[in-house]
């Protein structure tokens, strides 16, 4: 369904309630919007004239008819709702089932070509309309509830993937193995926008993904956890970001990437004008995404703050006072850009930022994208074949002391050590994020200026923020984001404080009751690298009965380097896969023909030791 968002309100109302609704208008303004209101309300405008008029001409026959179509329906379908009382018909087509919305235009049209091939002849559609009304009704008041998911949804110790394909088609993954099912065993709702994902197939190869995005190697580990993840819909998610200069493929980066997970009509959408753009885009889509975005306000950086972690957006319902409509939603989210866009502090602190390098070397796009179709169920059964090994994986990792986001550093972890490429992954990762500040921090004209002015001032400074912001123009590049008074810059610094923090610059103030006649003191001192809080992260294996200590590095402002102390558990030295030696992607699997049989599960090993694995589930323990 293509969600037209609240006016599916008016198209709720009864023949009594649309009476009582366009009375409320006065003449001039119902002749002005009555076109409007009878498309929004699902009728002709001739019938809303009569409603209008006080006519029941016809009403009674209509409401025969619709007692005869939700007569017909209700033995052919399953009427529910999910937990936000959206009503919902699953029904039998050419040996499948599908869920849609009972307001949905894809409902209506199969209730239409069913009273056809009953009765040969067309039902009339206020008596539809009516037929629907009561079918919501059912819905509500005498069906179940259900929690209906979008492409992808955990089930029993994995995951459910949906392939939105004409068949209805779902993978299930679990630490066993992958296979596809004859019917989901969770309920699925698709939209018109969505496309379908690849049949596994017999051949599993990621790096052929390689091929097509313009991500640097260092850089790969953490791509693959951010698409894994995006399945992972238990979980809160993280916000990737491609940053890259013209000419850096950006746009054709993300676009394949987003064509591997939650593929769409149109897998770039415009930046968004609104904070309600980005909830609109996230409910039609597992994936919000966006392309070529060159600013971001601080309500959409909170917005994606809150689809990536889970919130939930509430507006006044149209055409009523006192109605709202609201939107609970969790997803993950990508975009792309010339320069990084995060600044808002819990932002940054989801961002995974991809410098894009320039590329050298020109290729046809059309032949790459002949290309990508060929190899397209490769990399897909490869990501399927790599989450299984994950999940193996996962239950025996412990982290004490987690940082933040700590359920995608878990899986970082454990991706990067399926993918044969040992422990560390908090090292990228923890890189990553600083690398991520020191952008926003690059990007603010006031931070810079600061930055240098505490260079030149190594015993900092301590005042009003009128006199800082005195001594700070000395050292301004440029006006743009300037502020204008002291409050301004106390604000700019407020924001960017954690960022600070990371770069050794600290920040303090008086409090209000202790606010001096020339206003709030503030004082800003430079952190000596060995005073800084150490960062220590420990991943423990419980299946590793050794260990050893990692280094993670840390650069300052100066480009030095201090190592801290990270243990980690090791397993002894092995080539075995399944001590993380990545083996020939299709070497394991069961001899298949062709694609993935339904009902057959393709273990990634014949030994029946790796098939029985750890069936704890991985409770998300993500801090904020």
């Amino acid at each position: 369904m293509s969600v037209t968002e609240e006016k599916i309100s008016l198209a709720d109302l009864d023949a009594e309630g649309l009476t009582s609704t366009i009375n409320e208008l006065d003449e001039h303004d119902y002749q002005k919007q009555r076109k409007q209101l009878a498309k929004d309300a699902g009728v002709t405008v001739e019938y809303l004239d009569k409603l209008r008029a006080g006519s029941n001409y016809g009403l009674e026959q209509e409401s025969n008819m619709a007692g005869k179509i939700v007569a017909m329906v209700k033995d052919r379908a399953e009427f529910f709702t999910d937990p936000d009382k959206v009503a919902y018909a699953r029904f039998e087509v050419e040996g499948h089932l599908e869920t849609w919305p009972v307001f949905s235009d894809e409902f209506k049209e199969w209730l239409t070509m069913l009273y056809y091939k009953v009765n040969k002849t067309a039902a009339n559609e206020a008596a539809m309309k009516m037929a629907m009304q009561t079918m919501s009704g059912i819905a509500r008041f005498e069906g179940e509830t259900y929690e209906v998911w979008l492409r992808a949804a955990p089930y029993e110790d994995g995951y459910i993937i949906y392939l939105c394909n004409d068949k209805w088609t779902v993978v299930q993954i679990s630490p066993h193995g992958y296979q596809q099912l004859p019917e989901s065993p969770v309920i699925f709702r698709r939209t018109d926008k969505m496309r379908p994902l690849p049949y596994p197939g017999p051949v599993a190869n990621i790096e052929l993904l390689w091929e097509y995005v313009n991500i640097e190697l260092i850089d790969q580990p953490l791509l693959i956890a951010w698409i894994i993840d995006c399945w992972r819909v238990d979980t809160h998610f993280t916000v990737a970001e491609l940053s890259g200069l013209f000419g850096s493929a950006k746009s054709d980066t993300q676009d394949y990437i987003r064509s591997l997970v939650d593929p769409c009509k149109g897998n770039l959408k415009t930046a968004p004008s609104n904070v309600e753009t980005i909830y609109v885009n996230a409910h039609n889509n597992l994936v919000v995404s966006f392309n070529n975005v060159s600013r971001l306000s601080p309500d959409q950086q909170d917005a994606l703050c809150c689809v990536a972690t889970g919130g939930e957006y509430t507006k006044r319902t149209l055409y009523s006072n006192l109605g709202e409509t609201s939107l609970n939603i969790k997803r993950p989210a990508i975009f792309n850009g010339i320069k990084s866009l995060a600044s808002a502090p819990d932002l940054l602190s989801r961002v995974l930022l991809f410098n894009l390098p320039q590329i050298n070397v020109y290729k046809d796009p059309d032949k790459m994208k002949a290309d990508f179709v060929r190899d397209k169920q490769a990399i897909f059964t490869g990501l399927l074949e790599l989450l299984v090994e994950v999940l193996q994986i996962l239950p025996n990792l412990s982290i004490p002391k987690p940082p933040r986001m700590v359920s995608f550093t878990y899986l970082g972890e454990a991706v990067q050590r399926a993918m044969g490429q040992g422990e560390g992954f908090f090292q990228t990762y923890f890189e990553k994020q600083q690398a991520t500040v020191r952008a926003s921090l690059e990007d603010s004209p006031v931070i810079m200026a600061l930055i240098a002015y505490m260079e030149s001032n190594p015993k900092g400074y301590e005042g009003n923020y009128q006199n800082l912001l005195t001594e700070l123009n000395k050292y301004k590049l440029h006006s743009d984001g300037w502020p204008k008074s002291a409050k301004g810059l106390s604000n700019i610094l407020r924001v960017h404080n954690g960022g600070l923090t990371e770069v050794g610059i600290k920040i303090s103030q008086d409090t209000k009751d202790k606010k001096q006649r020339d206003g709030i003191h503030v004082r800003i001192q430079n952190v000596p690298k060995k005073d800084r809080p150490v960062r220590e992260f420990i991943v423990e294996d419980a299946s590793s009965p050794s260990s050893k200590t990692l280094p993670v590095e840390e650069k300052n402002n100066d480009g030095d380097v201090s190592t801290q102390s990270s243990h980690v558990h090791e397993a002894p030295e092995s080539t075995d896969r399944e001590h993380g030696e990545r083996a020939n992607p299709t070497s394991d699997l069961h001899p298949v023909s062709g694609d993935c049989e339904l009902g057959e599960l393709v273990s990634l090993t014949s030994n029946p030791q790796r098939a029985v694995a750890n069936q704890t589930r991985y409770v998300d323990l993500d801090l904020d």
